[in-house]
C-alpha cells in the first residue's frame, strides 16, 4: 500500500494561518474549532478511500489463443461489494515478468489504466488495454494495483491485490528459410537436396539380400559395406508421413541458447506442417514442482500427433532450459515409449559423445538417417548421423 497526498501543502497552511491567528487573538477560540474540522477533513479524507479499497474485487481476463507482435486485448474489471457508491478510483495492471527469467520484465503501454468517477453497489467497471508482446514465451502477472481518493480528494491510497495470470505468448509462423538460420548458406542447400534425394531410401520397410533380377538401385551400399553382402532396401507403400522432433530443454542454457533452438525448431515445424507431415514433438518435462509453484500448471512436453500450427506453437511457446534430466539419459525411453517415426530430428546445443553415439545407434536399427541441428559447439557426422550447425 501507498499514499499520495494531493492538497498537503494548502491543509498545512491553512492549519498554521488558523493557529496563528487563534495565539495573537484573545477572543480566537473559534479558530481552534476551525483548525479542528479541518485535520477532521483530513482524517476523513484518509478513511474513506481506505475503506473503499478493501470493498474492491479486481480481475484480469485475457484472450483465447494469443500469439507474438498482435494486438492483445488485455480487460481488468474491477466490481464493488459494498454497500455505498464509491468515486474517484483508479485500476492499474502491473507488469509481468518472463517466467523462469526475471531480468525480462514486459513493458505495459501508458494507456493500461483506467478511471472510475463513481461505481455504485454491486457495479462492476471493466478496461481494456492492446499489449504487442515480441518475444514467445509465459509471462506471469502478479497483481492489479487499485486506488481511491474518496469524495474529498485529498489523499490517494494504492493497494496492490494478487491477482495471478500466466499469458502463455505463442510464436506467430516464422518467415525467414531454414537455409538462412544455417552457419553456412551453400552447405545449408547441399544438405537440405541430399535429403530429399535421399527422401525414397530413407523410406525403407526393412532390408534383405539382394536376389538375381532386383534393381541395382534398390542396393543399400552402406549396409552391404557393413556386412559385406549385398542388401537391398525394401520401401514402404506410402510416403514418409511423421516426423519426430526432439528439442533439449536441460537446465543451465543460456536464454539466447534457447530462443535460438525455438526459432529453428519453429522453421523446421513449420515447413514440414507446409508438406502435411504429421510432427511428434518432444522435450525432456520440466524439473519437479517448478512450474506448478509459479503458474499453477505444467506443461506438456511430449506431444505424439501435432498435426496444425496452434498445436506446436503452444509447444514452442512453453519451452526452457528448466528439465534436470539430461537429453543423453531421457532420450532412449522417450524413443521407446513413441513408437518409430519415420525421421529423427534433435536440436541441441553441445551435445555429449554418449548422446552422439545413441543418435547414431537409433539411426543403424532404423535405417534411417537422423539429423542433429546444432545451435553452438560442433560434432562430427556420420554414415547414419547427419550433423549441421546453425547460427
Amino acid at each position: 500500500m501507498r499514499i499520495r497526498f494531493t492538497l498537503p501543502i494548502l491543509v498545512i497552511a491553512l492549519t498554521a494561518s488558523f493557529l496563528f491567528l487563534a495565539a495573537i487573538n484573545i477572543q480566537g477560540g473559534w479558530l481552534y474549532l476551525v483548525d479542528a474540522f479541518l485535520w477532521s477533513l483530513v482524517l476523513i479524507a484518509a478513511a474513506v478511500p481506505f475503506l473503499q479499497l478493501r470493498t474492491l474485487n479486481a480481475q484480469r481476463r485475457l484472450p483465447g489463443e494469443i500469439y507474438t507482435h498482435q494486438n492483445i486485448p488485455l480487460t481488468l474489471e474491477v466490481s464493488h461489494q459494498g454497500r455505498w457508491p464509491t468515486s474517484f478510483l483508479s485500476i492499474q495492471d502491473c507488469p509481468p515478468q518472463r517466467l523462469f527469467r526475471p531480468a525480462e520484465t514486459l513493458v505495459l503501454p501508458e494507456n493500461a489504466k483506467g478511471f472510475v468517477v463513481s461505481l455504485r453497489a454491486n457495479e462492476t467497471f471493466s478496461y481494456t488495454y492492446p499489449l504487442s508482446v515480441p518475444e514467445a514465451g509465459v509471462y506471469c502477472f502478479e497483481a492489479i494495483e487499485s486506488g481511491s481518493f474518496g469524495p474529498l480528494g485529498l489523499i490517494g491510497i494504492y493497494r496492490r491485490k494478487t491477482v495471478r495470470t500466466a499469458l502463455v505468448v505463442r510464436p506467430t509462423q516464422p518467415e525467414g528459410t531454414l537455409q538462412q538460420l544455417l552457419r553456412q548458406g551453400e552447405e545449408a542447400h547441399e544438405v537440405l537436396q541430399q535429403e530429399r534425394q535421399q527422401m525414397d531410401l530413407l523410406n525403407v520397410s526393412h532390408f534383405r539380400n539382394y536376389q538375381p533380377g532386383d534393381n541395382r538401385r534398390m542396393i543399400h551400399w552402406k549396409n552391404t559395406a557393413r556386412r559385406n553382402q549385398l542388401t537391398v532396401a525394401e520401401s514402404r507403400s506410402e510416403p514418409l508421413r511423421k516426423i519426430h522432433l526432439v528439442m533439449d530443454t536441460t537446465q543451465h542454457q543460456t536464454p539466447a541458447l534457447i530462443a535460438q533452438s525455438q526459432i529453428l525448431a519453429a522453421v523446421l515445424i513449420r515447413d514440414y506442417l507446409h508438406q502435411d507431415y504429421t510432427l511428434q514433438c518432444s522435450a525432456q518435462p520440466p524439473a519437479s514442482g517448478t512450474w506448478e509453484k509459479a503458474v499453477g500448471w505444467a506443461p506438456t512436453r511430449i506431444m505424439p500427433l501435432v498435426g496444425s500450427w496452434s498445436e506446436a506453437s503452444f509447444w514452442l511457446a512453453t519451452l526452457e532450459a528448466d528439465s534436470e534430466q539430461s537429453l543423453e539419459n531421457w532420450l532412449p525411453l522417450a524413443l521407446q515409449g513413441q513408437g518409430e517415426a519415420d525421421k529423427l530430428i534433435v536440436i541441441s546445443a553441445h551435445p555429449t559423445p554418449t548422446l552422439l553415439r545413441q543418435l547414431e545407434e537409433h539411426g543403424q536399427y532404423t535405417g534411417r538417417r537422423c539429423t542433429l541441428y546444432l545451435t553452438a559447439g560442433n560434432a562430427p557426422s556420420s554414415p547414419y548421423l547427419e550433423v549441421v550447425s546453425a547460427l
